[in-house]
């Protein structure tokens, strides 16, 4: 076990320091191989296309497909145990504790910290540099703003020249408290570091601006991409075919939405929301008994 963390901590010393030297083409040649593309259903041709480069790509729900599918943009995505194995050069092992997590993002007075974001920075600039010449990457997108994993290679993909732009995929703000979470939220990650965002809701753009995350100028409101294939559908139809009334039911467990309550599973009748959760399953079971020429999905 301890020959085995020497010979990693050779390896990523060397590694460290090829790139540093400007050394860049093994790992970029590793790295391009283990980046995939999206592909679309019907390909066209790519020379006009821009290149995007997907963060964390396993966040995203459809919005990749979506944007291959326009033929407009060649859609690479980066696996997320890639991307953190160029985190592990620099982070320490303990990253998933909850004060690293809420200190990386505004580490003001934290010098441990500080000396390590420094040095993984001037890393990521002159491997990214080589790796989107290599790959022709035109822009970088990430599915949400505070996935600590993109956020140094978002922000440095910016101060090469390459815009990040986060496509936020969490929108759905219902109730005051709701609206209180993500002000919290947004505010505890400090500062937006790429060049824009775009969200579903005007509700999520005014949140993003009240906590004082991102400027006005750096947020838009434009919808939910993987839906405009839905919509194109819904124009071509002559008309709407004929079906049975539905009720859909979007279900939930007993600890949904309450922070302090993790995974309680549906048979600890002390935590959560028990109540509502019986009282509402069972009511629409009834109503599904009560009328049967409507389907209660």
């Amino acid at each position: 076990m301890q020959m085995k963390k020497i010979i990693n901590n050779i390896i990523k010393c060397s590694i460290k320091l090829m790139v540093k030297l400007g050394v860049t083409w093994p790992l970029v040649l590793i790295y391009a191989r283990m980046i995939k593309e999206v592909m679309p259903v019907n390909r066209k041709d790519f020379k006009k296309a821009k290149t995007l480069l997907a963060l964390n790509p396993n966040r995203f729900r459809g919005e990749l497909e979506a944007l291959a599918a326009t033929n407009d943009f060649r859609v690479l995505k980066v696996p997320l145990g890639w991307q953190c194995k160029v985190l592990s050069l620099f982070w320490p092992k303990n990253t998933n504790k909850k004060y690293f997590k809420e200190r990386y993002f505004n580490p003001e007075g934290d010098r441990e910290i500080i000396e390590l974001q420094t040095k993984f920075r001037s890393f990521l600039k002159i491997f990214l540099k080589a790796l989107y010449k290599k790959l022709s990457i035109n822009g970088v997108i990430g599915a949400g703003v505070w996935y600590i994993q993109d956020y140094d290679w978002g922000w440095m993909s910016k101060e090469i020249g390459v815009p990040y732009i986060v496509l936020h995929r969490e929108n759905l703000v219902t109730a005051p408290k709701h609206r209180e979470h993500y002000l919290n939220r947004f505010k505890r990650i400090y500062k937006f570091r790429g060049n824009h965002i775009i969200v579903h809701s005007l509700v999520m753009k005014e949140l993003l601006i009240q906590s004082g995350y991102v400027s006005p100028d750096k947020v838009s409101v434009m919808g939910c991409i993987r839906m405009d294939n839905f919509i194109a559908q819904l124009k071509n139809l002559n008309k709407l075919p004929k079906a049975r009334k539905k009720v859909l039911l979007f279900s939930f467990h007993y600890g949904v939405g309450l922070q302090m309550v993790r995974n309680p599973g549906f048979v600890n009748r002390d935590l959560g929301l028990v109540n509502l959760f019986e009282h509402v399953h069972v009511s629409i079971a009834k109503l599904a008994l009560k009328h049967k020429d409507i389907d209660f999905i």
